[in-house]
């Protein structure tokens, strides 16, 4: 079915009103105004409609009419000129993104918004890599926000973060991703549970690695110890608190945000979907994470894992750490000195000698705990780990995750029940 779809997504604009027109000819948008011929990589509004609206039939018929001809796989699209008086320099055409209330009201019994106030038009560079959508899954239902659960962000700890082990119940949301490897299955990166069909990682962990000859194949969730069938730990009263054995549930299908240029995690767009192939069942011990509803950060957020990357692992039991959040235009000034530009949609946290994601893992999320209007703190996935320095917990020099708020759309339109 993705197969097909990346056939659907480039035929949208295989016609057009322009005969064949070069890179750098004059040209006219459908709703006539003057343009140049140029890559669609580098016409901004257009390649917003391609990734986020090309389903719509209407959408469709403007792409279509705006390409002049191809280079390679790449449109060459008619876009605006900066001398046109349409300031904002989008076409006129209408698009009507969804609509977000500007202050999504929470009830009293606590409840996940079913419309929180995402950006409608996130922004990306101006020179985009444009993958072959082949790749991608189609854009889903358009009303996603009623799919994620009404509970969401709650474990049974209680417990002050600050420690590096976990409570046996706390983050229930974490998951592992099982990889069939010519050596048979293990585990590397991480994940996390956002519905009861749907887990949030990175896309270098599931982009490119075909040529390890690894697929993942299952999504491990209830998990704390990795070298236990069945995890116990003291109760405090000479007995045991026993959780019941994780459960592994197959892959349905992989949708990586099509922005993203595997291998490169450092250019952004370092996130992905896995789509379950059964509905998971709630329980003290597998529960979802909340998705942020304002793109406000505090000054300290926790990663947590089993130090699981696509290279290496390095612990049994589930681990957390607590980590500052980085003023990002020093964390840039950092990155830039390393030959890496990083974008407003990612996060860089750590910084400081020996914490660092180590205690966490590729995919895994960055959370903040969020008040709710019952009193109670709910945990929030504000990032996804992303890449950090070569030797983990170096002193000065940060972890960098992808910043969940800014995806919010892409997720939502990726959902189905």
């Amino acid at each position: 079915m993705m197969i097909a779809f990346g056939f659907v997504l480039l035929a949208v604009i295989c016609s057009s009103s322009h005969a064949q027109l070069h890179p750098g000819s004059q040209c006219l948008t459908p709703d006539n105004l003057r343009g140049v011929c140029v890559n669609i990589r580098e016409c901004e509004p257009m390649l917003n409609l391609l990734i986020n609206r090309s389903g719509d039939p209407s959408t469709a018929e403007y792409l279509r009419r705006s390409q002049c001809t191809f280079q390679g796989r790449n449109p060459i699209v008619c876009c605006a000129s900066n001398n046109n008086n349409n300031n904002n320099n989008y076409p006129s055409y209408p698009v009507n993104p969804p609509q977000y209330p500007s202050n999504p009201q929470y009830p009293s019994n606590p409840q996940y918004p079913s419309n929180p106030q995402y950006p409608s038009n996130p922004q990306y560079p101006s020179n985009p890599p444009f993958n072959d959508p082949s790749r991608f899954g189609p854009p889903q239902s358009s009303d996603g926000a009623s799919l994620l659960p009404r509970e969401c962000g709650q474990d049974l700890s209680n417990r002050i973060v600050g420690g590096e082990k976990t409570a046996i119940d706390e983050f229930p949301w974490m998951a592992l991703i099982e990889y069939r490897k010519p050596q048979g299955i293990d585990t590397h990166c991480g994940g996390v549970l956002i519905s009861n069909r749907y887990v949030l990682t990175a896309a270098h962990c599931i982009a490119g690695l075909e040529k390890r000859n690894w697929y993942p194949v299952n999504v491990r969730l209830g998990e704390y110890d990795t070298s236990k069938a069945v995890d116990c730990v003291p109760d405090g009263a000479g007995g045991e608190t026993c959780a019941p054995p994780a459960v592994s549930i197959p892959i349905e299908e992989h949708i990586v945000h099509p922005l993203y240029n595997s291998p490169k995690a450092q250019e952004g767009y370092d996130l992905a979907l896995l789509r379950l192939a059964r509905e998971v069942r709630f329980t003290d011990y597998i529960k979802p994470v909340c998705l942020p509803s304002s793109a406000d950060i505090k000054n300290r957020a926790v990663a947590a894992g089993w130090g699981k990357t696509e290279i290496s692992a390095k612990s049994d039991v589930k681990l957390k750490v607590t980590l500052p959040i980085l003023n990002q235009q020093e964390c840039r000034a950092k990155y830039l000195e390393q030959n890496v530009r990083l974008i407003p949609s990612q996060i860089c946290a750590g910084g400081q000698r020996g914490l660092d994601t180590c205690s966490g893992d590729s995919g895994g999320p960055l959370m903040q705990q969020n008040p709710y209007p019952d009193g109670t703190q709910r945990w929030t996935s504000i990032g996804i780990v992303s890449f950090g320095p070569r030797v983990c917990g170096t002193d000065g020099i940060s972890g960098v995750y992808t910043k969940v708020y800014d995806f919010m759309p892409w997720i939502l339109r990726n959902l189905r029940p």
